[in-house]
């Protein structure tokens, strides 16, 4: 008998975001605060869509600048999220 924890939340939606027909998802491993992922997402389509980064090298600088604002330097505030599928 199999038994569900934690993390099977995060594969069970991924998994069905991929069957949906989804490439790529971009998920949080933990419960995220508005304001700064609000900022890292903006800094992570300004990368992705203006300037043409892969959706890996767009995260991982949208990581970096909100870990630079003192603010939200904390990995709380930046760390927590992955792109799962095509990452290009």
């Amino acid at each position: 008998m199999s038994q569900i924890t934690g993390a099977d939340e995060i594969i069970g939606l991924s998994r069905g975001l991929f069957y949906a027909g989804a490439a790529a998802v971009m998920l949080s491993l933990w419960q995220v605060a508005d304001k700064s992922t609000c900022l890292l997402m903006e800094n992570f389509y300004r990368q992705y869509v203006k300037n043409g980064k892969t959706k890996t090298s767009s995260l991982q600088l949208a990581m970096q600048a909100i870990k630079d604002n003192e603010e939200y330097a904390h990995p709380y505030y930046w760390a927590p999220f992955v792109v799962m599928g095509d990452w290009r």
